[in-house]
């Protein structure tokens, strides 16, 4: 018998404070949030889980695993119902972001702000979203034959931050080295089934829901990242209820760029919208 799926997820901080939820990006774990976590647990009752096919939950060959991207947001609030939690806040990097501004437009009655960092709401033009679902498969294809060639997944991730988004790394090598690191503990079969779960070409496109946004949302973008720069600056442009947040010499991950302006910024807007709505 399959054993069965659960979300794992590491909590800190008091649960008499205010919770919140953060989401990691693709081939990541809840580990990327230990140095934001680490800031905020006095004031917030912290939630980092790993989401499905990433860190312990394994996603192939389990009973219950989510079957699309609603289920992954699902499994999400499933965690939630287990902690107790009715109401929460909710942090996503980049794949994360994309799962956060979901649950904050499907469940808006469980979340009681957002913060999108380097974030989607999807593919609007259809031809583009099929495009995109091609690439995705063929990405997802190459991760499954890098399984046990730990120099190929890292050739792979070298690839993978030569992208523009990623830019501002390319100055920090450093900071590169631990991103690739963090990512070549991933399982790329894992990796692979996630990918083709939780593509962007998988989840709906929120683009016209985004006017009806219920709760306080904060955008934040590094300014060498223009892509989600760009998405970013139009999403608060169709929504009052989103603000903008623009990190200097950042570029895609400015948690991992900038923690500690990062963690300033979430403290700001956390604090504001969670302890004195």
């Amino acid at each position: 018998m399959n054993a069965r799926f659960q979300l794992h997820y590491r909590t800190c901080g008091g649960n008499e404070h205010p919770p919140v939820f953060f989401l990691h990006g693709f081939m990541l774990n809840h580990r990327g949030w230990e140095a934001i976590l680490s800031s905020l647990q006095d004031g917030f009752y912290c939630v980092a889980v790993d989401l499905p096919g990433h860190g312990a939950s394994v996603l192939t060959d389990r009973e219950g695993a989510p079957k699309d991207f609603g289920g992954c947001a699902d499994a999400v609030l499933g965690a939630a119902d287990a902690l107790g939690i009715d109401r929460f806040a909710v942090v996503g990097y980049s794949m994360g972001g994309r799962l956060a501004l979901h649950l904050a437009l499907s469940a808006p009655e469980r979340i009681t702000a957002a913060v999108l960092e380097s974030a989607s709401p999807g593919i609007k033009d259809e031809s583009d979203r099929h495009a995109r679902w091609v690439q995705d498969q063929r990405t997802a294809r190459e991760l499954e034959s890098l399984a046990g060639d730990a120099a190929g997944l890292r050739n792979f991730l070298m690839h993978w931050y030569a992208q523009p988004i990623f830019q501002g790394l390319a100055d920090k090598p450093a900071l590169l080295e631990a991103a690739i690191a963090a990512q070549t503990a991933q399982d790329p079969i894992e990796s692979a089934a996630a990918l083709r779960l939780l593509s962007v070409a998988k989840q709906p496109s929120h683009w016209e829901a985004i006017g009806a946004l219920a709760c306080p949302a904060l955008c934040i973008v590094g300014d060498q990242d223009r892509k989600y720069r760009m998405i970013a600056e139009e999403m608060s442009d169709l929504s009052p209820r989103i603000a903008l947040g623009q990190f200097a010499a950042c570029s895609h991950n400015v948690h991992l760029e900038n923690p500690a302006g990062y963690t300033t910024a979430l403290n700001l807007f956390l604090d504001s919208v969670c302890k004195h709505a």
